[in-house]
């Protein structure tokens, strides 16, 4: 009897190691990771303004670091027109926890509200990898003025995978050649990232 009490006693323990040994580690959390830029701190040195043709009848361009009667949090913004052609407003941004054999999942949003009064105006947010100037990521809009004349609206990715650490982040108009200026005001972008 103690034979046979001392012999279950050792496969219960043995039984426990082999479990032990082969049980899954715990559960994965994910971390987080996020870059906030609302214009406020030094604009100029960050972003950077193209656009695509001289119209002599309208000014395509933007202007960075705008002191807003009504930005979307703090108290700068900034703004991009286009009549024809196409005017953009972006900048860089370093994904800091891209390391080799880690795969980030991230996402853009930058705030927007037309400032004119044209039916409708159209543009894209892009992400763009910086080592090849190829797309990560382009999410197109339409604003219309009987919807989101002077109203805050997001305009925000799909999730994507960033191929490399550097990434550049824009907003951009197309002009529609109409004779009709496109103003868009922007705020806040939000670049934020998930890993394991």
């Amino acid at each position: 009897m103690r034979r046979r009490t001392w012999m279950a006693r050792a496969l219960v323990a043995l039984a426990g190691v082999v479990t032990a040994a082969l049980a899954v580690p715990g559960a994965a959390y994910a971390s987080g990771w996020q870059l906030t830029d609302g214009f406020e701190s030094n604009p100029s040195a960050t972003w950077s303004c193209w656009n695509s043709v001289v119209d002599p009848n309208f000014v395509n361009g933007c202007n960075i670091g705008f002191a807003s009667p009504n930005p979307h949090s703090g108290t700068r913004t900034s703004w991009i027109q286009a009549n024809s052609g196409w005017s953009d407003v972006g900048r860089t941004v370093s994904l800091t926890p891209f390391t080799a054999g880690r795969t980030l999942t991230c996402g853009a949003r930058l705030w927007g509200r037309t400032l004119t009064f044209n039916a409708q105006l159209h543009g894209q947010l892009e992400v763009i990898d910086v080592a090849t100037w190829t797309y990560v990521s382009v999410q197109p809009f339409t604003f219309t003025k009987a919807n989101d004349y002077l109203i805050w609206r997001p305009v925000t990715t799909a999730a994507w995978v960033p191929p490399h650490k550097d990434v550049f982040v824009r907003i951009g108009l197309i002009g529609e050649n109409n004779n009709e200026l496109d103003a868009l005001e922007v705020d806040d972008l939000t670049v934020s990232c998930s890993y394991y």
